[in-house]
């Protein structure tokens, strides 16, 4: 197990950079997915255990707080592919994060 810890502030402003650092160091050496996330005020702890399949991580900002909004958000992921993998607040908006199979990606 690897913990990797990211600053709110960095997936806020760089939302596309920080994803593709998770994605890289989940396959370093040896392959690691994530398996959940917790944060606190400003970091964001990503839990990573050993596994053979490949993901690509993506960080994104949900649209709003408003239930039916998330449910449709997460749906609408779903049907492109990815799955759902924690939600954490940043600076006053939700984000999540989610993942798809590499072979999906492509």
């Amino acid at each position: 197990m690897k913990i990797v810890e990211i600053s709110l502030m960095e997936i806020i402003c760089k939302p596309v950079e920080s994803s593709a650092m998770l994605t890289q160091a989940c396959s370093r050496q040896h392959s690691y997915h994530v398996t959940g996330c917790v944060s606190n005020s400003d970091k964001l702890f990503v839990v990573l255990e050993p596994g053979d399949d490949s993901y690509r991580y993506r960080f994104a900002e949900f649209p709003s707080f408003v239930p039916e909004e998330i449910s449709a958000e997460i749906a609408s992921r779903y049907q492109a592919g990815f799955t759902t993998l924690g939600s954490f607040i940043a600076k006053d908006k939700l984000w999540g994060l989610f993942a798809i199979a590499e072979q999906t990606a492509e």
